[in-house]
């Protein structure tokens, strides 16, 4: 008997927008606390959904004179408790120490501790309950069809912590190989690998640990991907005695084109409208390897791996090589992708995992073809 998606979803609410109604309702100003990438992330949910921030504020430690954020100066936590009122806090930094925790407690009207990947990685919606619903035949079909239990845990937890933004379900199911899962990937010799989103050089150094925990023997080329100029250059420092490795200075995409990219170097990167971001080249993976055989493909492109897939249809249809994507920059990727890569080739098995210790992100799709999936 399949299961019901929706009948393991445990949460209907989400414990941001309610606890910022409770803030709203109190009548105590609301403190972001922290200036940045997280905080970036929770005041553009924030203004979009019409929420009042009344301060910005940060440790005095860090504070410069005349900060700013968003046009909003920014203040430090001592001359909030300098003024004997209360606050609502929210906490948007990625870690804080229990002695500032202790602190802010001291005048704290409300404190909200959340995920802010909640909002979504470059998205323009988030989670909800309804959503779900709206699409819960596709979802039901992509939960039935992962091969095992691991994988359906997994994705029920990403869930109940994208809806809730309650960083509580994550954790249970985090799995520290990060795209080379040993009970799901054999390596074999000659891997021809294609990096996408390569950074600088970490994943391919992932990849060839894991040859080499499986005595699988070098692999025969690297293809790696990365678009940042900064980031493309330490990638060529940390692979320079690696000959089969091919460096290109662009991101993947359905064809070769040129658009603009921001590089935040924290939870994301994205492509983007904006006229100030950093021009890129782009390019299909077809395009680059010229019909040249391929064996995995890893992909963390920040929310475009279903363009990039276009782009490598050929690759996929001829060779079916592993797959390991990421499907958690945007809600739609969990129905898109899956059912794209299907499309390409029926005979892969589908399995998830999550890389994150805490925060519902870092979730990876692995489509393994049938004749190097390991037995269960």
């Amino acid at each position: 008997m399949l299961t019901a998606l929706l009948d393991l979803i445990s949460e209907t609410r989400n414990s941001f927008i309610d606890t910022l109604e409770r803030m709203q309702a109190n009548g105590q100003p609301i403190v972001l606390c922290g200036a940045g990438y997280v905080a970036q992330l929770t005041w553009d949910f924030m203004q979009q959904h019409k929420m009042t921030v009344d301060y910005v504020a940060i440790s005095d430690e860090w504070l410069k004179p005349d900060s700013e954020f968003n046009g909003q100066r920014v203040v430090g936590f001592d001359s909030l408790k300098a003024t004997g009122l209360q606050y609502n806090y929210i906490i948007a930094m990625q870690y804080i120490d229990e002695t500032l925790r202790a602190r802010l407690a001291q005048n704290a009207c409300e404190i909200l501790f959340y995920d802010p990947t909640f909002v979504g990685i470059n998205a323009g919606e988030h989670f909800t309950t309804q959503w779900c619903e709206d699409h819960q035949d596709t979802l039901n079909n992509f939960y039935n069809n992962l091969n095992d239990d691991l994988s359906k845990a997994t994705l029920i937890a990403y869930l109940n912590q994208r809806i809730s933004a309650r960083e509580i379900y994550y954790h249970e199911v985090f799995h520290p190989e990060h795209y080379f899962p040993k009970e799901l990937i054999r390596l074999e010799a000659e891997e021809v690998f294609v990096d996408g989103g390569a950074y600088n050089g970490d994943s391919i150094a992932a990849f060839l640990e894991a040859l080499q925990q499986q005595n699988a023997g070098p692999p025969a080329k690297i293809f790696a991907f990365e678009p940042d100029k900064v980031t493309f250059k330490l990638l060529e420092q940390n692979t320079e005695n690696l000959s089969q490795c091919v460096c290109i200075n662009a991101g993947i995409w359905h064809k070769a084109t040129t658009l603009r990219f921001n590089a935040s170097h924290a939870l994301s990167s994205a492509l983007t409208n904006a006229p100030d971001g950093d021009e890129i080249a782009l390019d299909s993976i077809d395009n680059v390897v010229a019909g040249e055989k391929v064996t995995f493909i890893k992909m963390d492109i920040e929310g475009a791996e279903l363009e990039a897939l276009k782009g490598a249809q050929a690759t996929i249809k001829t060779y079916h090589p592993i797959l390991a994507i990421s499907i958690y920059h945007k809600p739609v990727d969990l129905i898109t992708i899956p059912q794209f890569i299907h499309q390409l080739h029926a005979g892969y098995r589908f399995y998830v995992r999550a890389h994150h210790p805490r925060l519902a992100c870092e979730l990876v799709l692995y489509a393994i073809p049938s004749h190097r999936a390991l037995t269960h």
